[in-house]
């Protein structure tokens, strides 16, 4: 027993925070998320908190050499959602009205992921795409959906975006040279227009790789917008920005897929305010632990995962029975004699539900 304890000492638990887990490529547990995923087209991965969301969008963009394609990460900590909140597109009427800016979020971050692919070939509608990024966003391309959100404005005539070089695009407004020097913001409905067809033009005869963009981290400012119905009214317009965009591409043989992480109270509390969101469950991914029939108890996940983490931290251990081997193989009940049953169904029974 003494031995035991002392092995356990050794065990790397991991962070408390798979996100920034140095570690988490060593006891990560593929449960053929890749197929069930993306090869299977799912937009939406909902999860409880601590199912894992972060871990697996992080894993999904570490795949990007070994599956040969562009996977682009979207955190939301430290966006400023305040900001994204009063950019509403009074076009579109209640929950939608948040659509415009994520488009533009979405098909800029689309638009620099064709400006790193070395498969690209360089004809008008990349430079087009190319124009685009460089006059919206300079050198620097890192955070491009914070930057969007910053340079948003809202005008009478709807959102306008600042450009950050006065040069004349042919993506966007249809002002003169002369005015489009003066006046450095343009109006996001047209650019979104433009882009997205140009981006369909190009991606329809170079379209060489698979493109993922991840967004996770949206419901880290849940509890400062749980009475405000203008977060779900958000969430519900990036969804729908998500899916409709999925789908188009989808069929027009784009490979290009969109995934949001969110958390599964969240998203069931969507049906609410939109009653259409039902007809996401079919591109929709639950992260479930939890032990319900029969057959889950023959190998379930979580155990895997268990026995993974000793096993990289006990090297004796790996791809053996480690939770067994550390701990008794099972508890007896005094109340009823001769009932005995295994630790682990012992501690599910009574702490995960």
């Amino acid at each position: 027993m003494n031995k035991r304890i002392s092995a356990i000492k050794y065990v790397d638990l991991g962070d408390i925070d798979g996100l920034y887990d140095p570690n988490l490529s060593n006891y990560f547990v593929d449960d053929n998320y890749w197929k069930s995923i993306i090869e299977e087209g799912k937009y939406f991965i909902i999860g409880r908190k601590g199912t894992g969301k972060s871990a697996l969008y992080n894993w999904i963009y570490n795949q990007q050499s070994e599956k040969g394609c562009l996977v682009s990460n979207l955190s939301f900590k430290d966006f400023p959602f305040e900001k994204l909140l009063s950019l509403t597109d009074d076009n579109f009427s209640h929950p939608n009205q948040y659509q415009s800016i994520w488009r533009n979020i979405i098909l800029s971050e689309i638009s620099k992921l064709i400006l790193k692919d070395q498969n690209n070939n360089i004809d008008d509608e990349f430079i087009n795409i190319r124009n685009y990024v460089e006059h919206v966003f300079g050198a620097d391309l890192s955070d491009l959906h914070k930057r969007v959100t910053k340079n948003t404005s809202k005008t009478s005539n709807g959102l306008s975006l600042k450009f950050t070089e006065n040069i004349t695009t042919n993506i966007g407004s249809e002002k003169s040279t002369e005015n489009e020097l003066v006046d450095s913001y343009h109006n996001i409905t047209p650019i979104n227009q433009k882009l997205d067809q140009t981006i369909r033009q190009y991606l329809k005869h170079n379209g060489m790789i698979k493109y993922i963009i991840q967004f996770d981290q949206l419901d880290d400012n849940y509890t400062s917008y749980i009475d405000n119905q203008k977060y779900f009214q958000c969430i519900i317009s990036l969804f729908k920005a998500i899916y409709d965009i999925n789908q188009t591409y989808r069929l027009e043989n784009i490979d290009i897929q969109i995934i949001a992480y969110l958390r599964s109270d969240i998203y069931y509390s969507i049906d609410a305010f939109d009653a259409e969101s039902a007809r996401w469950d079919q591109f929709k991914y639950n992260l479930n632990w939890a032990i319900i029939n029969k057959t889950d108890w023959q190998n379930p996940s979580l155990l895997k995962i268990i026995n993974k983490r000793i096993g990289v931290s006990l090297k004796s251990l790996l791809n053996k029975d480690a939770f067994k081997a550390l701990f008794e193989d099972n508890i007896s009940f005094k109340a009823e004699a001769g009932y005995r049953i295994s630790i682990f169904k012992y501690i599910i029974h009574r702490s995960f539900s």
